[in-house]
């Protein structure tokens, strides 16, 4: 699988993965208007930014393959890799829109909203 994150990354098939849970990372970064704070972590590597809008996976050497172009909505994308043995026995790896995101709208300042 190939993940633009800086400059690309590979992830490769195995019989058992060293995956703990999936990749999801939005094109471009998060959307900063739709989230108040970023949470902070100390003991979280946050993976880099997605520098295109591109996916793609390949079965091995010289058989079948795909790649995905985003070429409308990049800001609206998100990548989701699920290497095999995270949730179930296959590799997979697609693009979601996210057009409508729940947010924090302050109504007053007793803070309900």
């Amino acid at each position: 699988m190939f993940i633009p994150d800086g400059s690309g990354s590979l992830i490769q098939f195995a019989a058992e993965t060293k995956a703990k849970n999936m990749f999801y990372g939005r094109y471009y970064g998060s959307d900063l208007g739709m989230i108040g704070t970023l949470p902070w972590d100390p003991t979280i590597r946050r993976p880099y930014k997605m520098s295109i809008p591109v996916v793609g996976m390949v079965h091995g050497d010289k058989q079948n393959a795909f790649i995905s172009i985003v070429e409308n909505g990049a800001s609206y994308g998100e990548i989701q890799a699920h290497p095999a043995g995270v949730t179930t026995k296959f590799n997979f790896l697609y693009t979601t829109f996210t057009y409508n995101e729940s947010y924090f709208q302050a109504t007053n300042r007793a803070e309900p909203g």
